[in-house]
């Protein structure tokens, strides 16, 4: 598919949609590298993203056991004119978790508040569990 996207005459759709739908397959497979792949080509060559692009792929991250890639992909959010929403903070939280980063969890805990974003159920879970590893 990677190799698609670069292709111009390639009968696929190159948006958003289209890529949240595959890589949320890649996610249950467990195949992150996949949708990695996809991601940086669709970025690559240009094609629209979005927030839930990003998600989706940090999700598919890190669920495959890459915590810090999620993680990375989350920093790029201001960069590449993304705002966050609860759900990027939410799968970073959880990446921080796997990664056995309890105080970033925590700090991006707060920072969900500054930027005022809804801390949702999963938020607040995220939080107690970092703070419970981290003795607080």
């Amino acid at each position: 598919i990677a190799a698609a996207l670069n292709d111009a005459a390639a009968p696929i759709r190159r948006d958003p949609r289209a890529f949240t739908m595959f890589s949320t397959r890649c996610r249950k497979k467990g195949e992150w590298a996949k949708c990695v792949e996809i991601f940086d080509a669709m970025r690559a060559q240009g094609v629209e993203t979005n927030t839930i692009v990003y998600n989706a792929t940090m999700s598919a991250c890190s669920k495959g056991g890459q915590w810090e890639r999620a993680l990375a992909i989350f920093d790029t959010m201001p960069g590449d004119g993304l705002a966050r929403s609860t759900i990027s903070y939410n799968v970073a939280m959880s990446a921080c978790m796997r990664g056995g980063d309890w105080a970033r969890a925590l700090r991006l805990f707060d920072e969900m508040a500054a930027a005022g974003l809804e801390r949702d159920h999963v938020s607040v879970n995220s939080a107690m569990a970092a703070a419970e590893a981290g003795g607080q």
